[in-house]
């Protein structure tokens, strides 16, 4: 599954890339990814254009937390508001939107895939 989301109050674009062999797609944004990545965020310092991809057969919550983390200081800082240590509401409010949008796209995908019987041994019912 490859989507984009925008976040119109920040001018950014994310694309979110999570299947099971994430490196075709990653390259057409970087030359440096590598078999053992379970994730990564991609970001181009002229564009508000985000990359966050993450492969489905090693899915974890806590790495879409992650990835969201990354995204959403690297947009904080694009748009000039930086990290700020004892005023960061705005980048975790951010962090945890974009958290929330990843994950709602990750289980869509993965409750089509848990129809099909294909990722049944990963979850308990």
């Amino acid at each position: 599954m490859i989507k984009e989301i925008t976040i119109p109050i920040y001018n950014a674009t994310v694309k979110f890339i999570f299947m099971d062999n994430i490196d075709k797609e990653v390259e057409r944004h970087t030359d440096d990814v590598g078999e053992s990545e379970e994730a990564m965020t991609i970001w181009y310092d002229d564009k508000h254009y985000y990359v966050v991809a993450i492969r489905k057969d090693k899915f974890k919550q806590t790495t879409i937390v992650h990835e969201s983390v990354h995204l959403a200081h690297r947009i904080m800082s694009v748009v000039g508001l930086g990290h700020a240590l004892l005023d960061d509401e705005a980048e975790a409010y951010l962090a945890g939107y974009l958290a929330g949008e990843l994950t709602s796209l990750a289980y869509e995908e993965l409750d089509n895939d848990l129809l099909e019987h294909r990722y049944m041994k990963n979850f308990c019912l």
